[in-house]
């Protein structure tokens, strides 16, 4: 699987699964593309592209970005920020992830 992102000041940042034999060690694409733009110095990511060649394209369930990553992309973009699915289509952030958790400080 693949993703790559956009930041704000429109520079591109790319990530792709990275396995572990320890299944909870393991990082999707979408967090690490994310999370480049962020150590790079990016505040915000505009929008996210993804693609997962290997998945079989009439599961469109196979394809979607999981919970974690969900949750990854509602810190650092915007509800109305384009999630673009590669063969299912592009949907805001917010249809993806309606009620994102949200940590408050008093």
């Amino acid at each position: 699987m693949g993703a790559a992102v956009v930041a704000l000041d429109e520079e591109v940042f790319t990530g792709s699964n990275v396995e572990n034999a320890s299944y909870g060690l393991s990082m999707c694409a979408e967090r690490v593309a994310i999370f480049s733009a962020i150590a790079a110095g990016a505040s915000k990511v505009e929008r996210i592209a993804i693609c997962c060649p290997k998945a079989d394209p009439n599961r469109s369930n196979q394809l979607m970005p999981c919970g974690a990553c969900r949750q990854v992309m509602a810190e650092f973009m915007s509800a109305d920020a384009d999630v673009t699915i590669d063969g299912v289509g592009t949907f805001k952030l917010s249809v993806l992830l309606p009620e994102p958790f949200r940590f408050q400080t008093k």
